[in-house]
């Protein structure tokens, strides 16, 4: 009876823990060291509709306007980086 009891309470366990690791890997992918550059940073969006938006995307020192939706992402201009001071 006993070993039912200490099977039951290790499946509970794993049961447990697997929705907490998921809970945690999530929090861990948006970390980098600090003082890492950001590689690609959204500076702007709008929505066009439901599923639909126009998102300006920094990637390496250029801008891109693209139109995204739920079947695909187009650009739609590349356009030179705004000054800083306008943020």
């Amino acid at each position: 009876m006993a070993s039912i009891a200490w099977s039951l309470l290790m499946l509970a366990a794993v049961l447990g823990a697997i929705p907490a690791t998921l809970w945690l890997l999530r929090r861990l992918q948006g970390l980098r060291p600090a003082g890492a550059p950001r590689l690609m940073e959204i500076t702007a969006q709008m929505a066009l509709g439901p599923r639909e938006r126009v998102v300006v995307l920094r990637v390496q020192g250029r801008e891109l306007v693209l139109g995204v939706t739920a079947q695909q992402v187009t650009l739609l201009a590349e356009q030179p980086p705004a000054p800083r001071e306008l943020r």
